[in-house]
Order: structure tokens, then sequence, then C-alpha cells
């Protein structure tokens, strides 16, 4: 942490646009989900708590559309850098992220609930995203 300011404490310094450890293994049983579980012709997917859009990355890789938010700003800068063909926008788990952003047939969260101060009300909002037809 760098200490700056954001709405939810202190901003979290994104220094690298790189894939943490964590990519070993979450990506591929992630992307197998997907593929399993998605809706028919599904292609449209929301990162919730997107960091520095390593894994979103990864879905653009497998042929996704991908919006992502995060508070970190430098989290954003840098998948903006890395992964120029998505959204990136600067936005929390608390925010009303359906009415900024429409909903989603599929949404990701990932090695995000850990880092909440309020789990259930970000997963009643992150339900809020999801395309329920």
């Amino acid at each position: 942490m760098d200490g700056g300011s954001t709405e939810f404490g202190s901003e979290y310094a994104y220094r690298s646009g790189g894939a943490t450890h964590a990519h070993a293994y979450l990506v591929k049983p992630v992307l197998d989900m997907l593929a399993r579980h998605a809706p028919p012709g599904t292609r449209a997917a929301f990162d919730l708590g997107c960091g520095n859009g390593s894994f979103a990355r990864a879905l653009l890789d497998a042929n996704w559309d991908v919006t992502g938010v995060d508070p970190s700003r430098s989290g954003i800068e840098m998948a903006r850098l890395h992964a120029p063909s998505a959204r990136f926008e600067v936005a929390s788990a608390y925010d009303d992220l359906a009415d900024r952003f429409g909903t989603y047939p599929v949404v990701t969260c990932l090695e995000v609930i850990e880092h909440l101060y309020d789990p259930r009300s970000a997963l009643q909002n992150l339900r809020t995203l999801l395309d329920r037809k």
C-alpha cells in the first residue's frame, strides 16, 4: 500500500501488469468452468476487483469481451496499458455497478473477498450485475 487515499481506504499501488502466482492455480479452472457453465453464445464478462487486469487479459485471450472495475487507480492504469481492448474503470464493489455498467451473463470476482470490509453487501451488489435472462 502506498498510503494514497481512496473512498474505501488506501490505494493499492500496482507496479506491474503481470500475473501473480495465483494465476497458476486459478486461471485454467475458472476458464474451464466458464466454458462448461456460461450461457451458450456468451462472450461478455464483468471482472469485479480486476486489479491490474491480469485475469481480464486471460479472459481476452479466451475471446471474452471484458469490462473490469477496481478501486485502485494504479491497477486500472496498468490494466488499460496491458489490455487496451477491454474496458476498465475505477469503481468499487460497493458502487451501483449495474446502474453504471448494465448487467452481464458472467461476473468474475477473484482474490477479492478477503479484502472487503462488508462482503455481504458487496456480494449482494455483485448479484445485481448478473443478467438473469
